[in-house]
């Protein structure tokens, strides 16, 4: 039985390393969970790095892995024992690590979740179609027909806030950066892809083409993982009173939006955390969002394309992989045969 730890804020390719028998004594509200597979998200890196957000510091050494689906094999004395034996999703609070072949967890950490559905996708429900979910549920009541905009396309959160819009009938304008990608979105679900944002010339023509693509039609929500001029450009077609929603800021930058729009269209601007939502809502809610994603990926409504696996022990292959810019899908730690 190994693990990764972070035993020092650094660069990952330095600051962690693979724990052999790590401790696995379990408190009395914990379950041992036998991983199938874990996710690798750059928030992991940045974590490691200390560059991620000063609402989560790991204390050290710390167990690494935010998201990943196992089965639970034993369950402290005041844990639900009905768990024992149970398939479950991690919440991603940091309260874990998933990078392990067994990790011991809270239960309140855990989401039962059915058996058909496919372990790489389960290992990626929890962050990004979770985030989706919350952006298209949280700021506005959407109905069939209504339109919502987006940056960042391309992005685990952009295709499943098409996936998820699609299957509710909530029609998606989206800008990515590549005109590669436009086909892959279409056939995935998205209504509309526009290409731009890639520089500010291109930035300050894009506000028109996302208007001649609409048409007559205006966005009830924008959803902005880029931060910069982007957002504003999208802004400029949301209906009176609309918001965009900050999730991510992949520039570094704030949002910006022309104070015209601000002003006189009354436009708000808001930030969107999903550890937020999971530190704060009932865990009958929380229970109830995880238990819906994971039938839609077992219905196959959500999906997120996987690059490559790799086991534990390869995992400086793995990172390499994970932070190669432009690759086809998402990286992941198989477990097991």
């Amino acid at each position: 039985m190994s693990r990764i730890i972070l035993k020092e804020i650094g660069p990952v390719s330095e600051s962690v390393q693979l724990e052999p028998h790590p401790d696995l004594t379990l408190g009395p509200a914990d379950v041992l969970v036998e991983m199938e597979a874990a996710g690798i998200n750059l928030t992991d890196f940045r974590l490691a790095e200390g560059t991620y957000t000063e609402r989560v510091r790991p204390s050290l050494p710390s167990a690494m892995g935010t998201e990943g689906v196992g089965r639970v094999i034993a369950a402290g004395t005041t844990a639900d024992p009905s768990l024992v034996g149970r398939r479950v999703v991690f919440l991603p609070n940091y309260l874990q690590g998933t990078w392990a072949d067994r990790t011991v967890a809270p239960a309140s950490s855990v989401i039962p979740v059915g058996e058909k559905a496919d372990a790489q996708q389960l290992a990626l429900l929890a962050v990004n179609p979770a985030t989706a979910y919350g952006l298209l549920n949280r700021y506005a009541t959407l109905g069939p027909g209504d339109w919502i905009g987006q940056d960042m396309g391309n992005s685990a959160v952009g295709r499943n806030v098409i996936a998820l819009a699609h299957h509710a009938g909530v029609r998606t304008l989206s800008v990515v950066r590549r005109e590669e990608t436009v086909k892959q979105l279409l056939d995935q679900g998205a209504d509309l892809v526009v290409v731009g944002g890639a520089g500010k010339d291109d930035v300050d023509g894009l506000r028109d083409r996302i208007a001649d693509a609409l048409g007559d039609t205006t966005f009830r929500l924008v959803f902005d993982g880029v931060g910069g001029p982007v957002a504003g450009a999208l802004a400029h077609s949301l209906e009176f009173g609309g918001q965009v929603i900050s999730y991510s800021s992949l520039t570094h930058t704030p949002v910006a939006v022309p104070a015209a729009d601000l002003v006189y269209r009354e436009l708000g601007v808001r930030g969107y955390w999903l550890i937020n939502w999971i530190r704060t809502a009932p865990r009958a809610e929380i229970e109830a969002v995880y238990t819906e994603l994971a039938e839609l990926v077992e219905q196959g409504v959500l999906h997120t394309p996987v690059e490559e696996t790799f086991a534990l022990a390869d995992y400086r292959a793995a990172f390499d992989r994970a932070r190669k810019p432009q690759r086809e899908g998402k990286i992941l730690f198989h477990f097991g045969a």
